[in-house]
């Protein structure tokens, strides 16, 4: 089961301007990101020069804990393993410099480091989490040498890692290492049907006034995942699969929209200079109602939100979605049934 929280408050407030920012940079590992922008027939230039880079690399675990530039380029990075966090081992190291490992059974007692039971598999998975950051894993400490000889001589494999920075400068880190632009796909959406929403009232059911029906927040997110999915018209050929799907009740309908996909890793702190670029663009611009900022992350990754274990087994889910008014802001996180939202 899934759940689904929602967030809003107004953009103009500092404080509940701050807690969305929050909430964004909790999420740490994210795989793609998408906007919907109502009334445009293209990306609209203040949103297109947005192309965050990642690398990839097939590296030794041991690498991170090797000697750092500065603090400030050990927060910025943000690193992932390509395992299968159900089957095999994954790793992880979080943009606060703690790396975390979730292992199996048989690697936790090569490895020697204290740990804790996975909650959803006790018995067979565990979950060890290094604090590069603190005072006793300084070079050449015996906290640092333990790690690092443990790493070195029991996981002296390379594994295959996507990595991003808050700032590409931050990538004197890895020298080695060569960057890519994430992957961008924008299609153009014809004869958008649009719900009317009221921005300060997400939490109601569908309601009228002033003789306008305004769409609630469920359906809102029901309307964003159809969008993403490519249902962006009511309107289509009958097809041999029956199905009872059907769209919330639109109040509107605009010549064209766009969509566009970011494909890649993506640093949360790049995510939060999107929604600044886009909530700009909106003050601006009074041709667009609303935008829609939707965020994946990866589904192997060992956390979820902020420093909780990712309940992959029992669900999976890890994304949320950002509807941004000129004023307001409805923030929708999904997570599984078991998992935490970063509190």
């Amino acid at each position: 089961m899934t759940q689904l929280w929602l967030l809003s408050g107004c953009s103009r407030s500092e404080i509940e301007w701050k807690k969305l920012q929050n909430r964004i940079t909790e999420h740490y590992f994210n795989h793609a990101v998408e906007i919907v922008v109502p009334c445009a027939a293209a990306l609209p230039s203040e949103l297109s020069s947005w192309l965050p880079r990642y690398a990839c690399a097939n590296l030794p675990l041991a690498r991170f804990l090797q000697k750092r530039q500065s603090v400030e380029d050990s927060l910025s990075l943000t690193a992932l393993s390509l395992g299968r966090v159900d089957t095999g081992n994954v790793f992880a190291v979080l943009p606060t410099g703690v790396l975390v490992m979730s292992v199996d059974k048989d690697t936790a007692e090569q490895l020697g480091l204290q740990g804790r039971p996975s909650r959803y598999l006790n018995r067979h998975r565990f979950n060890v989490e290094v604090d590069m950051m603190a005072a006793e894993f300084k070079l050449g400490k015996p906290g640092h040498n333990r790690v690092q000889w443990s790493v070195s001589e029991r996981l002296g494999m390379e594994d295959d890692f996507v990595m991003c920075w808050r700032a590409e400068d931050a990538m004197a880190m890895f020298p080695q290492v060569t960057t890519q632009p994430c992957v961008r796909e924008t299609h153009l959406l014809c004869s958008l049907s649009l719900p009317v929403l009221d921005p300060g009232q997400p939490k109601g059911l569908c309601r009228t006034r002033e003789e306008e029906v305004f769409c609630s927040a469920a359906d809102m997110h029901v309307w964003i995942g159809a969008i993403s999915n490519g249902l962006h018209s009511v309107e289509g050929q009958p097809d041999e699969y029956i199905s009872r799907f059907t769209l919330p009740e639109l109040g509107t309908t605009c010549q064209y929209g766009t969509r566009t996909r970011w494909s890649g890793m993506i640093h949360s702190e790049q995510i939060v200079h999107l929604i600044t670029k886009a909530k700009e663009l909106l003050l601006q611009n009074s041709v667009h109602p609303w935008l829609v900022i939707s965020v994946w992350g990866f589904e192997d990754a060992p956390v979820s939100w902020k420093s909780h274990e990712h309940g992959f087994l029992l669900s999976g889910d890890a994304h949320y979605s950002i509807v941004l008014f000129p004023e307001h802001f409805w923030c929708f996180s999904v997570i599984g049934s078991h998992d935490l939202l970063g509190q």
